[in-house]
């Protein structure tokens, strides 16, 4: 290592005869430490992290989750109404690269692509919504509830992102592709297991750095 300012070497006394082989060591006085010049050689003690050891693993890394075309894809469960659409509606839901619209917030991300029908027109009341909920209002094209929808609404709805994806619609920018995946409850739940224990290794990685509760609280 090779220091700026802040401490001073001197030659090491040459012994034998390879006398010209002597290097510069650190003088360990504190009167001269402040008296460092280019070309001075310190003494560094081994990196006892490994690289690979620091840091967290971002979500896609730890959580990969990949389409053909490099469209952002998310796991889907039928919802309520999915029947009530008609067999070419429930076809394209799930093998339509949709574009997110520019007319997209934290409300909700509407869609652009094929036009989703009903099998026959269906009157509904207001019922509840939670974020994921992929709705079919009257133009047919969809619309996922996010993070600041309404808590309730009456269009039908054809399918529910899980929750371990909504962190995916999240963090794909307006305008570009999104993909359904359908899946079953049972691989919902295993995603769900999946995100909890990656959310717990940040939690007890920040702790062991004293940014947050203990190890053995975050465990």
């Amino acid at each position: 290592y090779r220091a700026g300012r802040g401490a001073k070497t001197s030659e090491a006394p040459p012994e034998g005869p390879n006398q010209s082989l002597a290097q510069p060591v650190l003088r360990d006085d504190r009167r001269t430490r402040s008296r460092t010049r280019p070309g001075d050689c310190l003494p560094v003690g081994a990196n006892k992290v490994a690289a690979l050891s620091f840091g967290v693993m971002p979500p896609e890394k730890a959580l990969p989750l990949h389409s053909n075309d490099g469209a952002t894809l998310v796991r889907v469960l039928p919802a309520a109404e999915y029947d009530a659409f008609d067999s070419e509606a429930r076809a394209a839901l799930w093998s339509t690269s949709w574009r997110i619209s520019a007319q997209s917030n934290r409300a909700g991300y509407r869609l652009m692509g094929p036009v989703l029908n009903l099998a026959e027109p269906i009157e509904m009341r207001s019922h509840g919504l939670v974020p994921g909920v992929i709705q079919g209002p009257a133009g047919g094209q969809p619309i996922i509830q996010l993070a600041d929808a309404y808590t309730a609404g009456g269009y039908p709805k054809i399918g529910v992102v899980i929750e371990p994806d909504l962190w995916r619609i999240a963090q794909t920018p307006l305008g570009s592709a999104l993909r359904f995946m359908r899946c079953t409850h049972l691989e919902a739940l295993v995603a769900h297991d999946a995100l909890t224990a990656h959310l717990d290794r940040i939690r007890i990685w920040m702790a062991t750095l004293g940014l947050g509760n203990t190890a053995e609280e975050a465990a």
